[in-house]
């Protein structure tokens, strides 16, 4: 078995880490400090294919592999490694989205004039949040949905960006 790089997965890497290098890791100290959400990075790293890294070519994603993810992953934290974590979830819910979301939900992403820019995808068709229950996050299999609404729910540590979604997938044990 042959466990070295193909030549796609090494630009993939090189990419990945040129971009935490030159875009992330300069300023990551001062997001954390100013807590600063880095719009405009994220921004930067979908128009490189990573803000729908698995979601599937007909919606503009990047249809690359798992293991494409964990290599761009694992380059993007050494730049940031929360704002890696936030790009990691947007990934998973754009995923859930292409996989599991109905047609029209499917077409939204689909339809937009800034649909190149996968992130638009989860943008706007969801965000990802995990609760954090007795201060520890555990996700287990849960029943959700995808809601459209503002949700107000009780104090809890949230891994989200509801103020850049029109809907979240929630995750929470009850």
């Amino acid at each position: 078995m042959d466990f070295e790089l193909s030549e796609q997965q090494r630009a993939i890497k090189d990419t990945a880490r040129a971009f935490a290098h030159d875009e992330m890791m300069p300023l990551a100290r001062q997001w954390d400090e100013e807590e600063v959400f880095p719009a405009d990075t994220l921004r930067q790293a979908a128009a490189l294919g990573f803000g729908g890294i698995y979601v599937s070519a007909d919606l503009g994603g990047s249809a690359l592999s798992r293991l494409d993810a964990a290599l761009i992953f694992e380059e993007l934290a050494q730049g940031c490694p929360s704002t890696a974590a936030y790009i990691s979830i947007h990934n998973m819910v754009a995923w859930m989205v292409d996989a599991y979301g109905a047609d029209d939900l499917r077409q939204e992403g689909r339809d937009r004039d800034d649909a190149g820019d996968v992130s638009q995808l989860a943008h706007h068709a969801g965000s990802g949040a995990m609760a954090a229950v007795d201060a520890g996050v555990r996700i287990s299999p849960a029943p959700s949905r995808i809601v459209s609404q503002s949700v107000r729910i009780r104090s809890h540590s949230w891994i989200s960006t509801p103020c850049c979604s029109n809907r979240a997938r929630i995750c929470r044990r009850l």
